[in-house]
């Protein structure tokens, strides 16, 4: 057993320095807005001075780790399953956001559309928007961003998405709305050089933006 961590710990150490080797592919996962805003900036990170190319994966729904589509996952939510490869990662705080200057209270709701009706975001601005109900509808953060930017509505935002977005303001007040965001990978592969190299990048990402 001691042989095999030495030689794992020799493995990683070598692939954190660049030494010469085969070129190791890593696939991540997240839903899109992570993926765009979160990950793809700080993708040069966790690339410089490693031999790793990478693939990130853009996917409103959950690619199957079991099947391969991906090593490693950014679940919004606490997963079913439980392993060593499975850990929380942090939250992401959102916010009712507007175009600077408005008059928030009084604008209507954009949200998400029917189809992602089950998600807490939709769950939380239906009770919000009332008996008036959703206005303004979109399938994804940045269009209802650019929605609320045109000073149509009021929407409930990821900050990381709204950070993007300069014309808008958030409400005042505490974030109403955290999401924990979860990692997970194959547990028998959690070991491996560029697997721990991603994994810890993601960590990093996430304590840094809580």
């Amino acid at each position: 057993l001691e042989q095999a961590e030495r030689a794992l710990a020799a493995a990683a150490a070598a692939f954190d320095h660049g030494a010469a080797g085969p070129v190791r592919s890593l696939r991540i996962t997240a839903v899109a807005y992570l993926v765009d805003h979160v990950l793809a900036p700080a993708l040069p990170g966790l690339v410089a001075g490693r031999r790793l190319r990478v693939e990130l994966l853009s996917d409103n729904r959950n690619l199957s780790l079991t099947r391969r589509e991906a090593d490693l996952a950014v679940r919004l939510g606490r997963p079913e399953a439980t392993h060593a490869a499975v850990r929380p990662l942090g939250s992401v705080a959102y916010r009712v956001y507007a175009r600077r200057g408005a008059d928030i209270d009084r604008l209507p709701w954009a949200g998400l559309s029917d189809e992602q009706a089950h998600l807490p975001e939709s769950r939380w601005t239906a009770r919000r928007a009332g008996a008036r109900g959703v206005e303004h509808r979109a399938n994804r953060f940045e269009t209802l961003a650019r929605i609320a930017a045109a000073g149509l509505a009021r929407a409930l935002l990821p900050d990381r998405v709204a950070a993007a977005f300069p014309d808008l303001a958030p409400a005042a007040g505490p974030p109403p709305l955290l999401r924990e965001a979860w990692l997970v990978g194959h547990p028998e592969e959690a070991g491996a050089p560029h697997i721990r190299a991603g994994a810890d990048w993601l960590a990093g990402l996430f304590a840094a933006s809580a």
